[in-house]
């Protein structure tokens, strides 16, 4: 067997897989496609209020994700961590690059949640309603499909790491 060569300094670290969730390609296509046919029908309906609507849903609410989640990443003096947004079907939003504690991505997801949409409530009170209501359901378009790895993953042993690739994720445990 051949001899690593690791300094006194390396890092090694192993993990192992406990479960992966796959998604199929047809159901990242669809999903994208829900995407578009929801903004289509908010110009079909609305018209150029519509058009407007649909372009700042799909800048702001991202925008509004990375904030929120940097912000509170910068609170809870986690800001080493390399996180970056991804706006892929169907792993959209503010995600991490490498493994990332499942709990921490929850309680993160739970903070983006929770003030974003309450943040876009305000836009219905103060704003358009079209606005508010297209910015949402874009919300609730990255959001849902973290939500649905939930049940999945909170039954496996507590203290795991979790890693998103392009159309899976994976629950690793140290």
């Amino acid at each position: 067997m051949p001899e690593l060569n690791l300094s006194k300094d390396s890092t090694y670290y192993q993990y192992t897989l406990v479960r992966k969730y796959s998604v199929p390609r047809l159901f990242s296509i669809l999903y994208a496609l829900l995407l578009a046919a929801v903004c289509a029908l908010f110009v079909v309906r609305f018209g150029q209020a519509g058009i407007y609507a649909v372009v700042a849903a799909g800048i702001g609410v991202p925008l509004l994700h990375t904030t929120i989640a940097r912000i509170y990443r910068r609170l809870s003096g986690r800001s080493q961590d390399a996180w970056s947004f991804r706006f892929a079907s169907p792993w959209a939003g503010f995600l991490p690059d490498g493994h990332c504690p499942y709990r921490r991505c929850l309680r993160m997801l739970h903070q983006i949640s929770f003030l974003g949409a309450a943040l876009l409530a305000l836009i219905y009170v103060w704003g358009p309603p079209e606005y508010a209501a297209c910015g949402l359901l874009v919300h609730a378009w990255i959001i849902l499909p973290h939500y649905a790895l939930a049940p999945v993953f909170l039954r496996l042993k507590p203290g795991g790491l979790i890693r998103y690739g392009k159309r899976e994720a994976a629950y690793y445990m140290p």
